[in-house]
């Protein structure tokens, strides 16, 4: 018999039926649900922390569609798919702004002194530009409710009797996939399909736990360091091209982008260093 991706799991997965699961996980979603709408429709809405907490909770909804997506049928987890990255888009363009700016401030405290004042040039220019559009918190609100009413109407399609299992499983057995590909060369592309993977397994694993799932704190917590980790090297690669882009077009370019790209390079290097010795601890556990 072929061995799961998540034989760990297995006594967790034995002690109730899928369907039970399934009742248990719908209802923690729903609850997520009506403190999201809550949230979307409060006055602090357009706060940095309130915007944050909704495309986090777009995370986890994308991770939870992943692990029943061998239980509900192929077209409603499609559809969730595109309504979770569409409404993702729709709050994401003020944090991203945001993230830019701490991540530059990150790249200041690590450039020589010579450099600190062009970066801090770069900073001024960007705060100048005009701000995002305002969130369109109608359609926002909307995409919450359609996400709402299909984990209440969802009918579970359970084409085996492992389906939930089945999907914690795809998540692993991806971010193993992907974890082995992330250090070859030319690796932009699977290196950022493996943070979404690990972002998955992490999220996954954090509500099974509530579901009763014991155990798996090591993995977890090296889940989520690594998630992290290779959530600030894909800002460092943003930054690095919104960089390249505003000084090739000022005289600061001959002067200042060698230096900086060393700071930059030295910065990748590091997250690289670090994700493989993660990697290598959960590929122990």
């Amino acid at each position: 018999m072929k061995k799961s991706a998540v034989d760990w799991a297995e006594p967790f997965f034995g002690q109730a039926s899928d369907a039970e699961r399934l009742a248990q996980l719908q209802q923690e979603i729903l609850s997520l649900l009506e403190n999201a709408l809550a949230l979307a429709q409060s006055k602090h809405r357009d706060d940095k922390e309130s915007v944050h907490a909704l495309r986090v909770l777009l995370k986890h909804l994308r991770a939870y569609w992943q692990l029943v997506r061998f239980a509900v049928p192929r077209l409603t987890f499609q559809a969730a798919k595109k309504r979770m990255r569409l409404t993702g888009k729709q709050l994401s363009a003020m944090r991203d702004r945001e993230v830019l700016m701490d991540t530059l401030l990150d790249l200041v405290e690590s450039a020589p002194e010579s450099e600190k004042a062009c970066l801090m040039e770069v900073l001024k220019a960007w705060m100048t530009e005009p701000p995002p559009a305002p969130i369109p918190w109608d359609k926002v609100i909307h995409a919450l409710k359609k996400e709402r009413q299909a984990w209440r109407k969802l009918k579970f399609d359970f084409q085996s009797d492992t389906a939930l299992q089945d999907g914690l499983a795809m998540t692993f057995t991806r971010c193993r996939a992907l974890g082995k590909q992330a250090f070859q060369p030319d690796n932009l592309e699977q290196r950022h399909a493996w943070r979404k993977w690990v972002k998955y397994g992490y999220y996954q694993l954090k509500i099974l736990r509530q579901l009763g799932l014991r155990g798996q704190r090591k993995r977890i917590q090296c889940l989520d360091e690594l998630g992290d980790l290779l959530g600030r090297e894909h800002d460092f690669m943003i930054l690095e091209s919104r960089l390249k882009e505003s000084l090739s077009q000022s005289e600061l370019w001959s002067e200042h982008w060698t230096a900086i790209q060393a700071v930059y390079e030295a910065k990748m290097t590091d997250f690289q260093e670090q994700s493989a010795v993660l990697q290598r601890r959960l590929s122990k556990l």
